[in-house]
C-alpha cells in the first residue's frame, strides 16, 4: 500500500522539489521509501509501504522501456499474470507486483489488463511513445484517485490535499454539501471541491499529454445474470470461491494479522484461515466500557476457539485529541463517527503488523436484513395480479420495517417508477425539511438524484438486485471503504478484505435471490456456513455494528470541542449555515430531549476539516 501523485504540465516539466514537499501530507501511506521522477512534461512521486517484494528495485515510479507507473495497492493474481506472461516470452527483474502491472500493459493493453487483474488498486501510467497518460481505480473503489485538471496541467494523486494545497480558485461543491449532510461522505466521484474529482470504481481515464484531452472508459460492471445452482451447491462455491479469496490476500512479505469481531463476517475469515494454516493466526478486536459497544466476550470466543495470538484494545471515553487529530486529517469531511474505532483499532495493529484481513463487504454481497424483506415482498408482489395491488395489509411488520407504509401498490411504484433509490436514503442524518433549515442557502436535491442513479445502475433489473446494486455504488463505495481506507493508511496499516473480492462478487451475484435469501433470511449462505465453524450464540446474534457512544460524549467528554467549533465565531468563517438551527441541535441534544448525535457529529467533523483545510 502506498501513495501516489503527480503532474501533467504543458508549458513547462514538472518541479521534483514541488512533488516531494506536497505529497508530505500523505507521507503515512508510505512511510518505507520516497520516490520521484520527471519523464518530459509528467512528473510522479510516490511514497512506498513495503509489502510484497522488499528490494529497493521495487521502488517506484518503475520504468519499464518507455512506460512509467506509480502504483498504490496490490494486485492479488500478479504470481499467475507473471506465469502467463513468462510463457509469452516477457523478462522480470523483481518480484513485486508492479511489474507484472507494467509489463502486462507492455503486452496486453490497458483495456485488456485491467480486465485480468484482480485486486485493490489506483495507478498512473505514462506511455510516452503514445504520448498517453493513464489513470486507474479497482472495480469497488478500495483505493482512492482524485484528480484536476485546468487549461495548463493535470495533477492526480490519493490524496486530495496535493491538489488543493497548489491549486487556487478552488470553490466548496454544493451538491456534496447535500450529499454529506444526509448520507455523512462525498458522493463520488464528486468531492468537497467543484473543480476535484475522483476516478470512478471499474474506470480508466486516458489523458492525451499533447493537449490535456481526457475521455472516460468503463472496463468492469457487475453482472446479475442467475446460473442454476441449488442450495447445496451454492455452499460448496461460496465456501470455496471465499477460501481462495482469503488465501489470494495472504501473499506478503511481512506478517498478516486478522481484525476479529463478534460478527460472522470476520469470524468466518478467521475460522476458514485457521482451518487451512498450520500458523497461528493472529486476530485484534476493539471495544469500549459501554456494554452496549462492547463485543471483546464474543471475539475473544472466537479467538479462543481457534487458538489464536488474540489482543484486545479497550477504548477510554477521554481521548478528545486522538477525534481532533483524526479528524484534521481528513482531506475532505467525513461524518460517519466509526472512523474512530477504525482508526484506534488500526493504529495498535500497526504496532504490531503491516497487513490486515477485514470483514468488510460482507453485508453489502450477502445481504442486510432490509434485502431480505425487499425480495420478500417482491416475491410476494409478483404474484398479486394487478388489480388486487392497491389493497392494504394492516399491521405488516415488514412493511414497518421499511418503512413505505402498508400498500402494496405504493411499494410497487416506490419501487419501480419516480421514487427510484428512496431506499438507499432512509437512513439520511439531515431530513429535507431539516436541510432547509440548517443552511442560509438551499444546497438543492442532488442527493435523491445521486441514489437514483446508484439504483439504476448496472444490469439489476429485479427490486432487490438494484437495492445490492445501489448500496454497492453508494454506502459502501463513499462512506465503508472511505472509513476503511482513510483510518488505516493515517496508521500505515494494509486492509484487505477477502469479501471484496471479483470471482466472489461474479459467483454471489450469480445465485439466485431465492436461494440467497432462503427462508427469507439475510445472508443465509454466510449464516449456514457460520454454523460449521462459528458457536451458536456468535452466529445467531444481532449484529450491533462499529459504533461508539457518541452520544454520551458529545454530552461529557467532548461537549468543549463542541462548543468551540459550533460557536458563532466559527460558523461565522463560511456562513453555511443558520446559528440558531445548530444551537437547537445542540441544545436539544445535550437536555437529552432529542438524541442528535449523528447530526452533531456530522457538523463536528465538517467544521474541524474547515478549519484545516478552507
Amino acid at each position: 500500500m502506498c501513495g501516489i501523485a503527480g503532474q501533467l504540465h504543458l508549458k513547462k516539466p514538472p518541479e521534483l522539489e514541488k512533488l516531494e514537499r506536497h505529497s508530505r501530507c500523505f507521507k503515512s501511506r508510505g512511510p518505507d521509501n520516497y520516490g520521484a521522477g520527471v519523464f518530459q512534461n509528467v512528473g510522479f512521486c510516490h511514497r512506498r509501504l513495503s509489502i510484497i517484494d522488499l528490494d529497493v528495485r521495487s521502488n517506484q515510479p518503475m520504468k519499464v522501456g518507455s512506460n512509467v507507473i506509480v502504483y498504490n495497492g496490490e494486485i492479488y493474481n500478479f504470481q499467475e499474470l507473471k506465469k502467463e506472461l513468462i510463457q509469452l516470452g516477457k523478462k522480470f527483474q523483481t518480484s513485486s507486483d508492479t511489474e507484472v502491472l507494467l509489463i502486462a500493459y507492455e503486452e496486453w493493453g490497458i483495456s485488456k489488463t485491467l480486465r485480468k487483474l484482480e485486486g485493490m488498486y489506483a495507478f498512473a501510467l505514462y506511455d510516452a511513445l503514445a504520448e498517453k497518460l493513464y489513470m486507474a481505480r479497482d472495480i469497488y473503489g478500495q483505493k482512492p484517485l482524485y484528480w484536476y485538471k485546468d487549461s495548463t496541467q493535470l495533477l492526480f494523486s490519493s490524496d486530495i490535499r496535493f491538489i488543493s494545497q497548489q491549486t487556487s480558485g478552488l470553490t466548496i461543491d454544493n451538491e456534496s454539501l447535500d450529499f454529506y449532510f444526509q448520507e455523512l461522505a462525498m458522493p463520488q466521484p464528486n468531492t468537497i471541491w467543484k473543480q476535484i474529482k475522483q476516478v470512478e470504481p471499474g474506470h480508466y481515464y486516458e489523458v492525451d499529454v499533447s493537449n490535456l484531452n481526457l475521455s472516460r472508459n468503463c472496463f468492469h460492471d457487475f453482472d446479475f445474470t442467475r446460473t442454476d445452482v441449488d442450495w447445496d451447491q451454492a455452499l460448496l462455491s461460496v465456501e470455496n470461491t471465499l477460501q481462495n479469496s482469503i488465501k489470494k490476500r495472504l501473499v506478503a512479505d511481512v506478517p498478516v494479522a486478522c481484525f476479529l469481531s463478534g460478527g460472522i463476517d470476520s469470524g468466518l475469515i478467521v475460522s476458514l484461515l485457521a482451518k487451512n494454516s498450520t500458523d497461528r493466526i493472529n486476530t485484534f478486536s476493539v471495544g469500549f466500557k459501554e456494554d452496549d459497544f462492547n463485543e471483546l466476550p464474543y471475539a475473544k470466543k472466537l479467538a479462543e476457539r481457534y487458538g489464536t495470538n488474540h489482543m484486545e484494545l479497550l477504548i477510554e471515553p477521554k481521548i478528545e485529541e486522538d477525534i481532533h487529530s483524526v479528524l484534521s486529517d481528513l482531506g475532505e469531511p467525513f461524518g460517519d463517527s466509526s472512523l474512530i474505532p477504525s482508526y484506534l483499532i488500526t493504529r495498535e495493529m500497526a504496532g504490531h503488523y503491516k497487513v490486515a484481513l477485514s470483514g468488510d463487504g460482507g453485508d453489502e454481497l450477502f445481504g442486510y436484513p432490509s434485502y431480505a424483506d425487499f425480495f420478500e415482498l417482491e416475491t410476494f408482489l409478483n404474484k398479486v395480479p394487478k388489480q388486487y395491488r392497491n389493497i392494504k395489509i394492516s399491521g405488516s411488520k415488514v412493511f414497518s420495517r421499511l418503512g413505505i407504509g402498508s400498500n402494496l401498490g405504493r411499494f410497487k411504484a416506490h419501487m419501480e417508477n419516480q421514487e427510484n433509490g428512496e431506499y438507499l436514503k432512509r437512513e439520511m442524518v439531515f431530513g429535507s425539511s431539516e436541510m432547509n433549515r440548517l443552511f442560509q442557502n438551499p444546497t438543492g436535491s442532488y442527493t435523491q438524484a445521486y441514489l437514483e442513479e446508484c439504483w439504476n445502475s448496472w444490469n439489476a433489473n429485479s427490486i432487490t438486485d438494484r437495492v445490492i446494486a445501489g448500496s454497492l455504488k453508494s454506502r459502501l463505495l463513499n462512506d465503508y471503504l472511505t472509513k476503511v481506507d482513510r483510518s488505516s493508511m493515517m496508521n500505515s496499516l494494509e486492509v484487505r478484505s477477502p469479501f471484496l473480492d471479483k470471482e466472489l462478487a461474479s459467483l454471489v451475484f450469480s445465485i439466485p435471490n431465492s436461494i440467497k435469501f432462503r427462508g427469507n433470511q439475510p445472508k443465509a449462505v454466510l449464516k449456514e456456513l457460520a454454523k460449521r465453524y462459528i458457536d451458536p450464540e456468535i452466529h445467531k446474534r444481532r449484529k450491533s455494528g462499529f459504533g461508539i457512544p457518541i452520544n454520551h460524549w458529545l454530552k461529557k467528554e467532548l461537549r468543549p470541542m463542541l462548543d468551540q467549533y459550533l460557536s458563532t465565531e466559527n460558523l461565522k468563517k463560511h456562513n453555511l449555515f443558520n446559528q440558531e438551527f445548530v444551537d437547537r441541535v445542540v441544545k436539544d441534544h445535550v437536555s437529552g430531549s432529542v438524541d442528535n448525535r449523528h447530526k452533531l457529529w456530522c457538523l463536528l467533523s465538517f467544521q474541524i476539516w474547515f478549519e484545516n483545510n478552507a
